[in-house]
């Protein structure tokens, strides 16, 4: 038979609220460990914070979901204090015991990267703090990049996000769904992709690197067998959400270098091997800052001046011109003995690092192979100042004549399509995990305010003196314009 209805009312509002308390509890202990670990051992951490809320628990209970009963105030916390034992014993052996099986995290378990480029925001999550600290190195001054532990109340919607792990179970996990349930395949970052969507998630594992992917939204996990490819993979998405928020307010992609100075900056333009790198660095080593070496991004501004952004890269600088710069021998002293370059590098280039050999290394198909510097590594190894913003003075088209005198010339050029990139032009990755919008800012708008900069086309040689003279001297003649 039924109880008569107010006991069935009393029964509800026990379970309501033993449920609701426990909710709460589980919660807070939660939090306040993650607030007690920054200053205490996880056993410490772990007592006290299951201390307060098993008492804060038990006298909720007492007080609130079993008040209708007569049992006395010590017989309840007796009882909870056996609970407390019990799920102290637990609890313990489980954060002890990730702690034995990874001994590098961080003390709070997690570090978390915060990466910003004016409006666009994203954070890099992990236990492995080699993952975080890579994004830290990558991102640095360039992007505002700040390494600390995350928030114990999580990160907003809309707010990228990426969590990234060393966890071989998960990659197996995610292969074997792909394998169940079907999926394309491409080649994304180089590697052999397979790809599935489902429910509006997508799902993507390289299986010869090892790498898994989880994307919904601007919200990713990346899990992989090792740290550097996981890390690597981390900063190469964070950068893309980056630029998709950016493209979204507004910005577009320039295949330009720049160097600032006093806030204005001047942007080399041209195809591969015209000069951007090698203009930037040497206005750099002449007391400009550097922006970017590659690309940028630009977006017009209300006050008519377009506006720059660094793209963050490592950058591919070749032996000879290193060593032009006086910078061969303070890069070898740092190779010597052990100090590493960006994992792109060419083992070719790092033994003739070490061999003491400044003469280029060519690939069989005609191409350079450089030393490749994290963008870190270009403050503390080269010496140079970086910049995080900066508003457009000026243009300069460099062309490379190896035995010509560096010279201003007359050729009447201007911005071409390959200058901007767009969907047709962007040499980057497929977009599989949706981050790029679908609607975006068009580059009409930005070439029209650039187009009314002070433009002016060089030629330069393999002479590096004579090379940095004429471009400070036209740098500073641009800006002084304005």
């Amino acid at each position: 038979m039924l109880a008569p209805p107010a006991q069935r009312g009393v029964l509800s509002w026990e379970v309501g609220s033993f449920a609701a308390i426990g909710v709460a509890s589980t919660a807070g202990q939660a939090v306040l460990y993650w607030l007690l670990r920054g200053w205490w051992s996880p056993a410490v951490a772990n007592l006290v914070s299951l201390l307060v809320l098993t008492v804060l628990n038990t006298e909720a209970n007492r007080r609130l979901t079993f008040r209708h009963t007569d049992a006395r105030p010590s017989r309840a916390h007796l009882g909870a204090g056996l609970l407390f034992l019990l799920g102290y014993v637990v609890t313990s052996g489980a954060v002890l015991w990730f702690k034995h099986g990874d001994p590098g995290a961080s003390p709070a378990a997690e570090t978390a990267t915060h990466i910003q480029a004016d409006t666009a925001t994203v954070t890099v999550v992990s236990r492995t703090e080699a993952i975080t600290d890579w994004s830290q190195r990558y991102f640095g001054a360039w992007w505002n990049a700040t390494t600390d532990t995350p928030s114990p109340g999580g990160y907003a919607d809309g707010v990228g996000l990426v969590l990234a792990d060393v966890d071989a179970a998960s990659v197996d996990d995610m292969a074997t769904f792909l394998s169940d349930y079907g999926h394309d395949e491409t080649v994304y970052a180089n590697a052999r992709t397979l790809v599935a969507r489902h429910d509006g998630i997508t799902y993507a594992v390289q299986p010869d690197e090892r790498i898994g992917y989880q994307a919904d939204g601007r919200r990713l996990i990346i899990v992989g067998d090792h740290a550097e490819p996981v890390a690597v993979a981390a900063a190469r998405l964070a950068r893309e959400l980056i630029r998709g928020q950016l493209l979204a307010d507004g910005w577009t992609v320039l295949h330009a270098s720049a160097a600032t100075q006093k806030g204005d900056a001047v942007l080399t333009l041209g195809d591969k091997g015209a000069g951007k790198t090698t203009t930037a660095l040497l206005l750099a080593r002449a007391g400009w800052d550097l922006l970017a070496n590659d690309r940028v991004f630009a977006r017009p501004e209300p006050d008519g001046r377009v506006r720059v952004l660094p793209w963050p890269s490592a950058a591919a600088i070749g032996l000879g011109l290193l060593d032009a710069m006086g910078l061969y021998h303070p890069v070898r002293e740092r190779v010597l003995p052990g100090g590493q370059l960006h994992p792109t590098q060419h083992p070719k280039v790092t033994r003739a690092l070490q061999d003491g050999r400044r003469e280029p290394i060519w690939r069989e198909d005609g191409k350079e192979l450089k030393p490749q510097f994290f963008p870190d590594q270009l403050a503390s190894w080269l010496g140079l100042t970086l910049s995080t913003s900066a508003r457009a003075a000026g243009l300069l088209f460099p062309t490379v004549v190896p035995e010509a005198t560096p010279a201003l010339v007359e050729d009447g050029r201007a911005l071409t399509e390959a200058d901007v990139f767009s969907s047709k032009t962007e040499d980057r990755y497929p977009d599989i995990f949706g981050l790029t919008p679908t609607t975006a800012a068009g580059p009409e708008g930005l070439t029209e305010h650039l187009a009314r900069l002070p433009r002016r086309s060089l030629v330069l040689s393999h002479d590096t003196d004579a090379n940095a003279v004429l471009l400070a001297k036209t740098a500073e003649e641009i800006t002084a314009a304005r």
